[in-house]
């Protein structure tokens, strides 16, 4: 049996591709060859971490309702996995920043020696905005639809977090040191009063991110409409926050657990199990 029916997941269209090159993502400043800096999407110190620098990885759009691939470039490995959209006042500032306090929480969870659980909020806090800006800059480097909001960006710098984005953490026992997701169409109704034509219409300006880190994983989900509200699986999805704009509710599924030594299996089940609902 498969894990959604396919009349609750949304098949988007592809959103308009983010074409100005020539501005930092986060601050808008002008980018020239004396401030444009390459910043790895996933920061060094973590491929060190995880001993992936010689990863090779093939960036490719899997459609899940036609079950096959829609677009892949050619691999790279991962220490020079790049992205040339920020500037030098933001890639030594803020965000080397974020990841000197940050990493010293991660590290932890990723090897598996640390719950989930028995994060403080402000632990969470700060791995809601790593896990944000990871994510953000992610989609900006990959051939995937740019499906992140250029005023996401924005805000991020300005030290906020949308209103409407949710950050989820999980474990598993990983069969990768490393895996990501990136997805606009699986959305999945928690009841049948949802149409086709509401998931279409949120989803067309949503989007998730997966990000699969030893036996971390961490999703950054996006819902545009604040009428809607997110359903976790209960004792599965960890929230890291909680949005201004969007209410968290919890479902029991017991046949539902995530997948062991099967990080590909793992990441997806996270990620297409966050569901939504009209706030009701």
């Amino acid at each position: 049996m498969p894990l959604v029916d396919e009349k609750y997941l949304h098949s988007s269209t592809k959103p308009k591709e983010r074409e100005d090159r020539s501005t930092c993502l986060f601050c808008n400043c002008k980018l020239g060859k004396s401030n444009r800096k390459k910043e790895h999407v996933i920061p060094h110190w973590l491929i060190t971490y995880l001993g992936i620098e010689n990863l090779r990885i093939s960036l490719t759009v899997y459609s899940p309702l036609e079950d096959k691939n829609t677009e892949e470039r050619d691999f790279q490995f991962m220490n020079s996995f790049l992205a040339g959209g920020v500037c030098g006042y933001c890639n030594g500032g803020w965000m080397k920043l974020l990841e000197d306090t940050t990493l010293d929480i991660l590290k932890p969870l990723i090897r598996g020696s640390r719950e989930i659980i028995n994060l403080s909020q402000s632990e969470k806090d700060l791995i809601t905005k790593w896990t944000f800006k990871t994510s953000i800059v992610l989609n900006s480097a990959t051939n995937y639809f740019k499906v992140v909001p250029p005023e996401h960006y924005n805000l991020l710098y300005e030290g906020k977090i949308p209103e409407h984005v949710l950050v989820t953490a999980t474990m598993h026992e990983p069969s990768k040191r490393y895996s990501h997701l990136e997805n606009n169409s699986l959305w999945m109704g928690i009841d049948n009063t949802i149409t086709e034509s509401e998931l279409k219409k949120g989803g067309d300006n949503s989007y998730k991110i997966a990000l699969q880190l030893g036996k971390l994983v961490l999703v950054t989900t996006y819902w545009a409409d604040d009428e809607w509200v997110y359903y976790l699986v209960k004792g599965r999805h960890q929230p890291m926050n909680q949005p201004t704009k969007m209410k968290i509710k919890f479902y029991d599924d017991k046949l539902f657990s995530i997948p062991q030594y099967n990080s590909k299996d793992a990441i997806f089940y996270a990620t297409a199990t966050i569901s939504i609902s009209k706030n009701r």
